[in-house]
């Protein structure tokens, strides 16, 4: 009988895994490899997801001129997903960084549409003034 380098446990001879801890039985030497569940890949971030997918939607509707907030929203979760990445070991942390730079230019675009529009509101509502009333 041999047993696993890693946990103790009792194992057969022809055993290739450690049936308690997972970890691979090493048949030359005592080196013990990483268990299974320590090499697995973490998952991604759901905010970082739907923070890049709401900044990405962000930017088609500010060039509708519609919709400032969802941008907002896009970099507020995107945010949130930096945090919960770097936080938890996750992935994600791309996608959550291109969200908070996607949606900041998608509400500057639609900021700047709005004051253009208040610009050009105020100029024709004061060169109908002074038509109207002389200057």
């Amino acid at each position: 009988m041999k047993y696993c380098t890693h946990c103790g446990a009792e194992l057969l001879d022809e055993a290739v895994m450690c049936p308690k801890c997972g970890c691979a039985v090493a048949n030359f030497g005592s080196t013990s490899l990483k268990p299974v569940s320590d090499t697995a890949r973490p998952g991604w971030d759901a905010c970082a997801i739907v923070g890049f997918i709401l900044s990405v939607v962000s930017c088609v509707l500010s060039v509708l001129n519609i919709f400032g907030i969802v941008s907002l929203a896009g970099m507020t979760v995107s945010i949130v997903g930096t945090a919960r990445v770097s936080s938890k070991k996750l992935r994600g942390m791309g996608l959550a960084i291109a969200g908070i730079c996607v949606g900041a230019i998608a509400f500057l675009f639609w900021l700047m549409i709005w004051i253009l529009a208040i610009r050009t509101i105020n100029d024709v509502a004061l060169m109908s003034a002074t038509a109207i009333f002389g200057g």
